[in-house]
């Protein structure tokens, strides 16, 4: 390329130059001569290469580590205590999280790359696989995955866990579903996103395990409201069938113990159909983020009123001093900046879930979380969360003020 841009400039230099064609001596007019020659027999050889492939090959094997798989890992020790009055859990120390990732892009000389990421998690004793699909770029604003993942719902949720503000995830998105197998269409612009999907069951069967087919699109608008300040607002739909006739919900911050839980529905039987909406809003700079979801779960069922469980959160993020977070524009998510280190990090955040509502009295919970997080680089984060909750009489341990205080070790390589 470097010949072409020579041969280029000396054909431009004697067009517009006359005063130089008129004024140059013929012994500096045959070396110009022989030089543009030379010059021209190397742009025919770089073309007899491109055609050949060659050109290709050539460029490979200077790259040949790239085609290698892509290897991560993420573990999350945590360390949990909690207040005499939370019904009795002990205090824990586990290894919540032991995520081994693997990703890596088949690429095609005529066909577009594709994008495979496999994970899978060893914690809590059992090896469960949590993502598992291929993405295919169709242009540079459209793509299909398909695969096991996470279906387009809630954007605390489609978050990795590794940029938690705090040990465990707001009350409220534990109705959204889990990871299932299906397809996902993202259609990717500066400004607005769309992801329409279709889902079967999962390998992991979580919050909804008892759902057969399920159907949803998310759909956020970034509009250029404040300068420096990303602005973002998102809906999502989702729609569901259930497996027999009857569904089960939980909510809790403090499930760290496996099975603990603060509001638990019990069976909902005689259910035909399962309608979820969430509502989000945030901003986000790089020091400072807040973002909010509102959700909706309806349960028409049959020969009975309709049941609707409600939940909320809202979030605060503050990086002390220095550069913090990073908007994804790929996936319309908060991460945490890749260059980001030694970062003292505050955070606060209000929860509330509503299980009562017709016949359905299972409680409700409000809680309030404070975080101080310490981030030594990307690869390594220390949590501390302060999480104090009040539950009504109709919840598991009846109406109660636990209090729970949890660390977290993370480490990410």
């Amino acid at each position: 390329m470097k010949s072409v841009k020579n041969l280029t400039l000396i054909f431009a230099l004697l067009c517009s130059n006359a005063s130089f064609a008129e004024n140059i001596s013929d012994a500096e007019f045959d070396a110009l001569r022989k030089r543009t020659q030379k010059l021209e027999q190397e742009l025919n050889q770089l073309k007899k290469q491109i055609a050949s492939g060659k050109h290709r090959q050539a460029k490979k094997k200077q790259h040949k580590y790239d085609d290698l798989p892509k290897i991560s890992a993420y573990f999350a020790f945590d360390k949990t205590f909690y207040s005499n009055d939370s019904g009795n859990r002990p205090h824990n120390s586990e290894l919540r999280f032991g995520r081994i990732t693997l990703k890596h892009t088949i690429k095609h000389e005529h066909m577009p790359d594709l994008k495979v990421k496999v994970g899978a998690d060893f914690a809590r004793g059992d090896a469960t696989i949590y993502d598992a699909f291929i993405t295919l770029p169709v242009n540079a604003s459209n793509q299909i995955s398909l695969g096991h993942m996470r279906e387009p719902f809630s954007l605390n949720l489609l978050s990795s866990r590794v940029n938690d503000l705090f040990v465990d995830r707001p009350a409220a998105v534990k109705m959204s579903p889990a990871r299932n197998i299906g397809i996902r269409y993202d259609h990717i612009k500066k400004n607005y996103y769309a992801s329409i999907g279709a889902f079967g069951d999962g390998v992991d069967d979580q919050q909804d395990a008892d759902e057969t087919f399920s159907y949803g699109a998310r759909f956020v608008f970034n509009p250029d409201l404040f300068d420096k300040i990303k602005t973002h607002l998102g809906y999502a739909y989702r729609s569901s069938n259930p497996t027999g006739d009857s569904v089960s919900y939980v909510a809790s911050e403090a499930d760290i113990a496996a099975g603990e839980n603060d509001l638990e529905t019990g069976n909902i039987n005689d259910v035909n159909t399962i309608r979820q909406d969430g509502i989000e809003l945030a901003f986000v700079n790089p020091r400072f983020s807040m973002s909010s979801e509102y959700f909706i779960t309806e349960l028409s069922r049959d020969n009975a009123s309709k049941i609707e469980l409600y939940g909320t959160y809202v979030q605060f993020r503050v990086g002390l001093n220095k550069k913090l977070l990073n908007y994804n524009q790929q996936k319309r998510t908060i991460d945490l900046a890749k260059d980001s280190y030694n970062v003292f990090e505050l955070g606060y955040r209000y929860s509330y879930v509503d299980f009562n509502h017709g016949d359905l009295r299972s409680g409700n919970y409000e809680s309030h979380s404070f975080g101080l997080n310490y981030i030594y680089s990307h690869n390594l984060r220390f949590l501390s969360s302060y999480i104090n909750i009040e539950t009504d009489e109709n919840s598991v341990y009846g109406k109660n003020s636990p209090e729970i205080v949890a660390f977290r070790a993370q480490f990410l390589f």
